[in-house]
């Protein structure tokens, strides 16, 4: 179903999992991603869609995995001991910083998770609700990983995610596929980011047009 409006007040922009160590050529991780991420445009895409988020006075929240020096918080599941092996994601290291390409400004929060899913563990959910948060935009890698937890943790909770397609990008495009095909609108809406800048810019635009109706009253 295709967005209609939505409100920057009480809205907030995901951007799930865009460190250097995945999306940057030198991280550990990025050979497992590349191809996708040149095909799909990935990170341009979510560029485009923070600068639009921003435009219009959403919340843009980064999010990003890193553990501790010996992974003692790390928990012991075969796809996290896969992750060990390979070594990296070491917690305050430049591998776990967004990439440059999407850098935080100094009034935007950044959230350390643990684990998949970005409420996981973290602080994400009390700040939403303190800031009256009820519709959250994401996209992140990889598609079927922290897009699709995070996606179903914020359903759970009572939010409505929105899935920017296009700011996603898996492994393969078939892991892709399935998730946006398959899972992801079962528990919300999947979109991409020139639906997600005209519903943004729609809800100003009418916005501005009941302040102007309300001044000739």
């Amino acid at each position: 179903m295709p967005l209609s409006t939505i409100d920057p007040a009480t809205s907030a922009l995901l951007v799930l999992d865009f460190i250097n160590e995945i999306v940057e050529p030198d991280g550990v991780r990025y050979p497992f991603f590349r191809d996708q991420l040149l095909a799909r445009n990935t990170v341009e895409n979510m560029a485009l869609a923070v600068d639009h988020a921003r435009e219009r006075g959403l919340q843009v929240i980064f999010v990003g995995v890193g553990w501790r020096a010996g992974y003692p918080d790390q928990s012991p599941t075969p796809q996290m001991a896969a992750a060990r092996k390979l070594g990296g994601f070491a917690d305050g290291s430049w591998g776990c910083e967004v990439s440059a390409r999407l850098a935080p400004r100094e009034d935007e929060v950044v959230v350390r998770k643990r684990g998949v899913s970005a409420f996981n563990g973290t602080e994400l959910q009390r700040y939403l609700t303190v800031q009256r948060i009820s519709t959250l935009a994401l996209g992140g890698i990889a598609t079927n990983w922290v897009v699709e937890s995070t996606a179903r943790d914020a359903s759970d909770l009572g939010y409505e995610p929105v899935v920017l397609e296009d700011c996603c990008a898996s492994f393969t495009a078939e892991m892709h596929e399935f998730s946006v095909t398959n899972i992801l609108p079962v528990v919300g809406r999947v979109s991409s980011v020139h639906e997600f800048s005209e519903a943004i810019s729609s809800h100003s635009e009418k916005g501005a047009g009941s302040e102007r109706s309300n001044a000739l009253l």
